[in-house]
């Protein structure tokens, strides 16, 4: 199969360059190996030409552009804002059950601080359970239940903990992080 497939596009590329197969097998060993060089030469010059299009095209056809201060602007008039807001949110642990299901599901990150540690956990996914409560299993294994003010996690490897926002630093400040993009409630 695969000497029909290099046959085919031997074939391609003869009739693209014009050349009879026959003059070819009859050719020297130098010149068939000139042919494949040429070949592949133009397969990269393509390949390569290719790329700068795609980046030409994607730079020029930009629906936004984002400032260093962070303001999203129109490309063709840097002047004029497109977009104004927040691209995190915080939330505090022990709030997440008090959170629609819309910004659950935009949750990323889980950080808190216990006993002097600090955990960080990526969320794989995030559910409410029918306690009230929010389960979240990051995607280390680890996995969280926030429910009634307290805070169980189960870690591999590790026996299972429980907290209440009294016990941790970071339970009740800064904790989750939603990147979004909000539009400024301040722009009317």
């Amino acid at each position: 199969m695969l000497e029909q497939l290099q046959s085919a596009l031997l074939d391609g590329l003869f009739q693209l360059l014009g050349v009879k197969k026959h003059e070819v097998k009859d050719a020297p060993r130098n010149t068939k190996q000139a042919i494949a060089a040429s070949a592949a030469l133009l397969l990269l010059f393509t390949c390569l030409l290719l790329a700068v299009m795609t980046g030409v095209m994607l730079h020029a056809f930009r629906s936004v552009a984002v400032n260093p201060s962070g303001v999203l602007t129109l490309p063709e008039d840097e002047a004029m804002v497109a977009g104004l807001g927040e691209a995190v949110d915080l939330c505090g642990l022990a709030d997440y059950p008090k959170l629609p299901a819309q910004d659950l599901r935009r949750i990323e990150d889980v950080a808190f601080s216990l006993e002097g540690a600090f955990h960080f956990y990526r969320v794989a996914s995030i559910h409410q359970t029918k306690g009230g409560g929010v389960r979240i299993e990051a995607e280390d294994g680890t996995r969280l239940l926030v429910q009634d003010g307290t805070v169980s996690f189960e870690r591999r490897w590790f026996s299972k903990d429980a907290f209440t926002q009294d016990e941790s630093v970071g339970l009740g400040g800064p904790a989750a992080t939603l990147r979004i993009v909000q539009p400024d409630s301040r722009s009317g």
